[in-house]
């Protein structure tokens, strides 16, 4: 047995990994990519070795699921120790990616670090009963009277009460797994999945890191038609991807310490306007979308590689080098990359549920954007579905890339959407409006 540490920069591009991460050892894998273009699908590739939609895992079914066991659960079955970390909500115990962890930590945890603050939305939607001026009169006194940090929660609440985005502490979670991943000890079998947001919308590192007062997010609708402010949107990235490579550091330097395979990757990138102005990761299949940084640190791995590979063949390179069976899956192990497995897909499949119901609040029409679209992507070669048509990168290796890709789409189970609601708590679906899903 091998002790694995898996770390997702989530919504960390390419192209500022190796700005901000060129000091991550390992074998550095060039081509990789991620199976879709938000967290969910990417998270169910990582966990299966299938596709998001062939597990029942897109934007209209956000849920894993699936009767298929995932990476944890035969891990655990094995004998590993399985921990899991995670600031997302969609990669979180809220849509069931919990499973096979002994332990997990969500996103409210992982947030708090090490002040205590009263969430005043949580503290609401656990208080239907009362109505909206008894709520704050009971959240006020909770506050005073309470084991909470009374100034800061004070600020919070206010903030939430004007509309704001503002967040309590200068990150969210990477300070508190730095701590935890200092104080951790490791153990031959123990597997490890961390998710971290910084880099995700809205962009808010610490004031050293920053020249903007306000948390950077997207309003409803922006990411489709334009942000207000491109260059402050594009500075307040690249500021928190930064901050996340500095703090990222002394993560795996402790985790390095303790477990045998570092495992670092992002789950997908984003756009900062460069296809048709849009932003965020909420729609398309774009190359800065699904390119994605991958690291495989540990012995024996070193050196780059140009071999195409894909985010769902880390379920078999994490059971390889675990020395775990499980069932067959639709990636290939990359401990030895000698052969390019390629072709490999990656898709969208239209906006979410809530966002479409949302939508009809505002003078903005989503129903343009609810189709699925998706990518073909071979060595020196990458074909998508774009709203206007068929684009390329490279040259294809076959007469009738879009025929094939359609071809493969059959072949992975990837025909259709199942649609099913997910019943979130108003803190859950507060977060997610605003990390920009909703």
């Amino acid at each position: 047995m091998s002790s694995i540490a898996v770390v997702v920069l989530d919504t960390l591009r390419k192209d500022y990994f190796d700005e901000y991460f060129d000091w991550v050892p390992g074998r550095s894998f060039e081509a990789a990519y991620s199976t879709a273009n938000w967290t969910g699908p990417a998270h169910a590739s990582l966990f299966t070795g299938k596709y998001g939609s062939a597990v029942d895992v897109s934007s209209k079914a956000t849920a894993l699921e699936c009767d298929r066991p995932v990476l944890a659960e035969i891990l655990s079955e094995a004998g590993y120790t399985t921990k899991g970390w995670s600031a997302n909500p969609n990669a979180s115990q809220t849509q069931n990616f919990d499973r096979g962890f002994e332990e997990f930590t969500g996103p409210g945890e992982l947030r708090s670090g090490d002040l205590n603050i009263l969430d005043t939305s949580e503290f609401a939607a656990e208080h239907d009963e009362l109505s909206r001026p008894r709520k704050y009169t009971r959240a006020l006194n909770e506050i005073i009277t309470g084991e909470y940090d009374t100034l800061p929660s004070l600020w919070y609440g206010l903030k939430k009460i004007n509309g704001s985005r503002w967040r309590p502490i200068p990150d969210d979670g990477a300070s508190v797994v730095e701590d935890r991943t200092a104080d951790m000890s490791v153990d031959s079998d123990e597997f490890l999945f961390v998710n971290l947001v910084e880099a995700h919308t809205p962009y808010y590192p610490p004031e050293a890191y920053r020249d903007f007062d306000e948390p950077v997010g997207m309003g409803f609708g922006d990411a489709y038609v334009g942000v207000d402010d491109p260059e402050l949107v594009r500075e307040a990235y690249d500021n928190a991807a930064r901050y996340l490579g500095d703090i990222y550091r002394d993560i795996f330097d402790n985790l390095s310490a303790k477990f045998d395979y570092v495992i670092t990757l992002s789950d997908h990138g984003e756009l900062l306007g460069e296809h048709h102005n849009m932003w965020n990761h909420v729609s398309g299949v774009y190359p800065e979308l699904t390119h994605i940084p991958l690291v495989i640190s540990g012995d024996g791995f070193e050196g780059e590689t140009d071999t195409v590979v894909s985010i769902l063949d880390l379920y078999e390179t994490i059971l390889e080098l675990a020395d775990v069976d499980g069932p067959v899956s639709d990636g290939h192990s990359i401990v030895s990359p000698t052969t390019d497995h390629a072709p490999y897909l990656a898709e969208y499949r239209g906006p979410f549920n809530h966002s479409l119901e949302q939508s009809k609040k505002y003078d903005f029409d989503l129903e343009p954007y609810d189709s699925d679209l998706f990518a073909l992507i071979e060595p020196d070669y990458y074909g998508y579905e774009d709203y206007d048509g068929w684009k390329e990168i490279g040259e294809p290796r076959r007469d009738e890339p879009r025929s094939f890709l359609r071809e493969r789409i059959t072949e992975y189970g990837m025909d259709s959407t199942e649609h099913k609601s997910v019943e979130l708590t108003d803190s859950a679906e507060s977060r997610l409006e605003e990390l920009g899903y909703i």
